[in-house]
């Protein structure tokens, strides 16, 4: 068991912990890939059911013009996970204003299908730790467990990078007045991003929220 120098500590733990969370990821994707596979269906339904939920206020907001028309579609991971342990995403609509757009339409995405797996990592990785290590303070926790939702964050960047065909179709059947500007991005919330999807131009173009 290991008590160590404060300094060498979170050195010591990531090192210790690096194999593991390596071994666990990796049955993780594994698990992932299945259930896409034989789950798919219920998995874009979860998320398309947050869409239309999004679609449907920004539609009500452009009828009551209070909103212009839609320019950004914003899937937004939250650095809140982190410390709720709970895996969410926020989804916005966003006129021309982006995030200075006052009229907010947005939706909450927490895949029921990815926290059970989630939680039991965390245990997995936090048994380990405290086998390890002596007095596991806070503030390490923290640091673990946000390089491991980082993990389970791009799972998640993956599903919906597949799933892109499906949500241009979901939102361009939709009433939504649209900007010939109208792009998907991909990202954390109100940080930089990635662009998923964007009318006419390239794909994967990096985007920052300042240079809009």
């Amino acid at each position: 068991m290991y008590i160590g120098n404060v300094g060498n500590r979170e050195t010591e733990i990531s090192q210790f912990l690096q194999p593991y969370i390596e071994e666990r990821f990796q049955i993780s994707c594994q698990w992932f890939q299945l259930v896409v596979e034989y789950y798919g269906l219920e998995v874009w339904n979860e998320l398309k059911t947050v869409i239309r939920t999004t679609i449907k206020k920004a539609d009500l907001l452009q009828k009551e013009n209070k909103k212009g028309k839609g320019q950004y579609f914003i899937i937004s991971f939250l650095k809140s996970s982190v410390y709720l342990e709970k895996l969410e995403w926020r989804i916005d609509i966003l006129d021309e204003g982006f995030y200075l757009d006052n009229q907010e339409s947005e939706g909450y995405y927490l895949p029921k299908f990815l926290q059970g797996k989630y939680w039991e990592d965390l245990d997995f990785l936090l048994d380990k730790t405290r086998d390890h290590v002596i007095r596991l303070q806070n503030y390490e926790w923290i640091v673990i467990k946000k390089q491991y939702t980082e993990l389970f964050a791009f799972l998640a960047f993956q599903m919906i990078h597949s799933l892109i065909e499906y949500i241009v179709e979901e939102i361009e059947e939709s009433k939504l007045l649209l900007s010939d500007q109208f792009k998907i991005i991909y990202g954390e919330y109100m940080d930089r991003g990635i662009v998923l999807y964007e009318k006419e131009k390239r794909e994967d173009e990096i985007f920052f929220n300042k240079n809009r």
